[in-house]
């Protein structure tokens, strides 16, 4: 999908803007754009420069596109109840001494505490998540040693497309919503142990609870951080370099499969391979996201 950075931990890397046309189709509220040129060289921090111009957003999100290659511009939408995708545990997916998670996020409200990325197990003290707080309050969990280290707070408004990100360099966490840094603390030296439970997406990873409302895409996991100062988020889609971990873009167009990008860290729709209630909607997002 378009990139979400998740927006789960953030060295800074360069990625240069790839050749990605866009023809928007306005949905409700929303407006047709024509089609957009060659991506923007990358800014500070990793973010990348122009890009080129997709469909801008309706409310929820609801304007499609059609991007490189013909592909349809794709998310998740997740119901707020029991929605997930859920990503087989890995080693990669463990020991991140330095870390970004990052996705473009549409919350539709906020029914309580809620996932974006989680890979931790609150009640044994180990692996990292993303998510907001008592309602709007992004924070970062970051945990080892029997003990959490939480990073935040900082909001992220409702009912509007945000890039979300946090990164971990191995000292310290910052919080960055639409490439505006919004937190800063310095962690106890350690590297998050590791995790038994399955990586999730809109949902926590160690039980069923904590559920995503609204629009998630481009989720990327790597083993930097690659953001340490203010930058302007790109609004094409991620791109896979030497340091991502996962990348997932949502762009199928049917069936249970979610695929990694990086091609090692696939995940299905729900809690299990078969169709059920628990799996998100795969809904048309803007090809550019953000609203430009």
């Amino acid at each position: 999908m378009r990139l979400l950075a998740l927006a789960l931990s953030v060295a800074v890397a360069a990625c240069g803007g790839e050749e990605f046309s866009a023809v928007g189709t306005g949905g409700a509220g929303g407006s047709a754009a024509g089609s957009g040129g060659a991506g923007g060289s990358a800014g500070t921090g990793g973010g990348s420069g122009s890009g080129g111009a997709g469909g801008s957003a309706g409310a929820g999100g609801g304007a499609a596109g059609t991007g490189g290659g013909g592909a349809a511009c794709r998310g998740l939408k997740f119901d707020g109840v029991d929605d997930v995708v859920r990503v087989k545990d890995a080693a990669a997916l463990d020991g991140l001494g330095k870390i970004t998670v990052e996705a473009w996020v549409f919350p539709e409200s906020y029914p309580g505490e809620v996932h974006v990325l989680s890979h931790h197990d609150h009640n044994a003290m180990t692996g990292y998540a993303l998510l907001m707080y008592g309602g709007s309050e992004m924070q970062f969990r970051y945990q080892f040693g029997g003990q959490m280290h939480g990073a935040g707070f900082t909001k992220v408004a409702a009912q509007e497309w945000h890039h979300v990100a946090a990164t971990h360099d191995g000292s310290k966490v910052r919080l960055f919503v639409d490439g505006a840094q919004r937190h800063e603390q310095t962690l106890p030296a350690g590297v998050a142990a590791d995790c038994a439970a399955p990586l999730s997406i809109g949902g926590a990873a160690y039980e069923d609870n904590f559920p995503f409302h609204g629009i998630i895409d481009e989720v990327r996991l790597s083993r930097v951080a690659r953001y340490t100062a203010a930058f302007t988020p790109s609004k094409q889609p991620f791109l896979v370099d030497a340091d991502t971990v996962a990348l997932w873009h949502f762009d199928e167009v049917a069936g249970q499969a979610v695929t990694d990008a990086a091609g090692k860290h696939h995940g299905t729709l729900g809690k299990t391979t078969a169709v059920e209630g628990a799996d998100p909607a795969r809904v048309p997002v803007p090809c550019a996201l953000g609203g430009g």
